[in-house]
């Protein structure tokens, strides 16, 4: 018959403990999650064992062998853990067996200690091959555990007077376990079977004989075999014989469900319960043994990681790998550039221009440390001046702050203070500049305030991005007084009726407003300077208002001595704020002028023009 069953699937949890009695298998099946008794079913030969298997299709089997086919020794053990405990068999297994049996064959575990017991009973079994059992096929690559296994499994913390005797006549073998000074007396071994009265007469003869060798009294022993052979008479049911004590009865019902405590009953499954409890419980150890050695078939990860834990490999690994890590990067970069170069005949001019633009860019790098763009600087600041904000002076120098002096007025509906706070937010904003500090003297009597900003250039090379709003450049000053909107790099002039065509750059869109006016400039009079010192140009740029000049946000990057001259034109639309302030300057002009010059004729016609203006604004 094939090894391989015809199970399609498996139940999960399922455990089939198998105990043959005679020609009988019998099967009992346990759900190992809830430690409860399934089913129990006995069948007369191999064929029906088979059947009932593929038809159940348990996840694991266990099959009992007989006390005559197994060897049991016990040793006393220290209350300790678990692992020192098992090193502790596994170690004396060796040393009472003599390596007569292999693993697979052998199973050891440590009974738990009991109320009062300070030594722990430690319980060997072995199978030798040389034993005849007859193991049906479908059994044989499952695992075994002895009958003795199945009596320490019901004795495991219960210490009754009367013993576990488990005899079975067909072939002989006797199972035994007694309670004794040390703990736990075990004995597995073979008797005369041609007739049931010696069969009797060798089981109660090894009964006493095991009392006796475990330090029990002589009165007592003979007490002991004296209730066995009464019960070996009630009990004899059939070539199978059973004891167990109630006490054992009782604490089995606790550990596995659903068993019915009743003497024909136990008589019947009692070994099977026994497998099944050290199946599940802490005795588990004990159902390992095996028919034949298992087979082990490595992968081909596990067949690398053997071979190179061979000392002659690992040499010969470890050369190779020195030897690789030395001439590898250099083969590798060889491969690399032969490959770059047959794709790419100009690499070696490319590979130039790369080192040059890199050089450069460690240029351009230390420049930057050394150097600032000024005049794009100088446009930042501009850029943030509000309308109302007058800058007279402007100190930059590289790696040192910012330094702005000038004038504010009331202008756009704010303050001049609130005016200052504007610019302080929009130099922030554009993060070229930080750490800005403001001071401003008390307002005058026309409002205005004179004002000093320092801020720290942070980022001189940033290029902020304005909006349209704030674009000073896209947009000037003059467009949007003279209400004139940029549309998209086309503007219009009011110097020719022809359309100007689209800059090329952003900066040139914005210089197209600022072309010098090919009228020549008017220049001041000084007494104190020379008649060919050149006065700063009018705004000729199309705003001809006065706010064009007190709100001029280039004006006042070099300090002058004498104000700008006014026409009647840009009087009459002055505001009132304005033409305060243009009269302030008017008259500190009128002080620094000598009295036949023609610029105080010019400053004092003004100053008349500035007070009408006033009045009219004031009605």
């Amino acid at each position: 018959m094939n090894k391989e069953s015809s199970i399609k699937s498996i139940t999960p949890d399922l455990l089939l403990i198998v105990h043959r009695a005679s020609s009988i298998f019998r099967c009992l099946f346990v759900d190992k999650e809830n430690c409860s008794i399934v089913d129990t079913i006995q069948v007369k030969d191999e064929t029906a064992l088979v059947e009932l298997i593929a038809e159940r299709s348990p996840e694991q089997i266990v099959s009992t062998l007989p006390g005559s086919s197994t060897i049991c020794r016990t040793s006393l053990l220290p209350d300790t853990d678990e692992v020192q405990l098992h090193e502790a068999l596994r170690l004396q297994a060796e040393a009472k067996l003599l390596g007569g049996t292999p693993p697979h064959r052998r199973a050891v575990a440590a009974m738990d200690i009991s109320a009062g017991e300070s030594n722990r009973v430690g319980l060997i079994i072995a199978w030798p091959e040389e034993t005849e059992t007859q193991i049906p096929v479908v059994l044989q690559d499952n695992a075994f555990i002895s009958e003795t296994g199945a009596i320490a499994a019901l004795f495991n913390c219960c210490r009754p007077i009367a013993p576990i005797v488990i005899a079975d006549q067909t072939d002989g073998s006797v199972s035994l376990a007694l309670t004794c000074p040390q703990g736990v007396a075990f004995r597995s071994t073979r008797e005369n079977n041609s007739s049931s009265e010696l069969f009797r007469e060798g089981t109660l003869r090894a009964v006493r004989e095991t009392a006796i060798l475990h330090n029990h009294t002589a009165d007592y022993t003979e007490e002991l075999v004296r209730v066995l052979a009464l019960q070996m008479q009630e009990d004899h049911v059939d070539e199978t014989l059973v004891i167990i004590p109630d006490e054992i009865k009782n604490s089995a019902v606790t550990r596995l469900q659903n068993i019915i405590n009743e003497p024909l009953w136990w008589s019947t499954w009692g070994v099977a319960v026994g497998a099944a409890i050290a199946t599940t419980g802490s005795l588990s150890t004990l159902a390992t043994m095996r028919f034949e050695a298992p087979v082990f078939n490595p992968s081909k990860t596990e067949l690398f990681v053997h071979a190179i834990s061979q000392p002659k490999f690992a040499w010969r690994l470890g050369i190779a790998a020195v030897v690789l890590l030395a001439v590898g990067p250099a083969l590798f970069s060889g491969i690399r550039l032969s490959l770059l170069e047959y794709l790419n005949p100009t690499i070696e001019t490319q590979y130039k221009s790369v080192i040059s633009a890199r050089k450069k860019q460690v240029v351009y790098a230390e420049l930057t440390k050394t150097a600032w763009p000024m005049s794009k600087l100088i446009a930042d600041v501009l850029n943030c001046t509000p309308q109302g904000i007058e800058v007279e002076s402007l100190r930059l120098d590289v790696g040192e702050p910012v330094t702005i002096r000038g004038r504010v007025l009331d202008a756009d509906g704010h303050s001049a203070a609130e005016l200052i706070a504007i610019m302080e937010k929009t130099l922030l904003s554009y993060r070229v500049f930080r750490d800005i500090t403001f001071s401003y003297d008390s307002a005058g009597t026309y409002g205005d305030r004179d004002f000093d900003i320092s801020a720290v250039v942070m980022n001189p090379l940033k290029r902020p991005r304005y909006t349209k709003e704030d674009d000073f450049g896209m947009w000037t000053l003059a467009m949007r007084q003279d209400g004139v909107e940029p549309l998209d790099g086309l503007m219009v002039t009011e110097e020719t009726d022809d359309f100007i065509e689209e800059p090329t750059s952003m900066l040139g869109a914005a210089n197209v407003d600022t072309t010098p006016s090919p009228t020549p400039p008017a220049y001041v009079d000084d007494e104190n300077a020379g008649s060919d010192r050149p006065r700063r140009p009018r705004n000729d740029d199309g705003g001809s208002d006065a706010s064009s000049r007190s709100g001029n946000r280039a004006g006042g990057a070099v300090a002058t001595r004498l104000p700008e001259p006014l026409s009647a034109e840009q009087i009459n639309v002055m505001s009132l704020g304005e033409a305060k302030i243009a009269l302030k300057d008017v008259s500190q002009g009128l002080s620094r002028v000598g009295p036949d010059s023609d610029a105080k004729k010019r400053l004092r016609n003004e100053m008349r023009m500035l007070l009408d203006r006033m009045k009219e604004v004031n009605k």
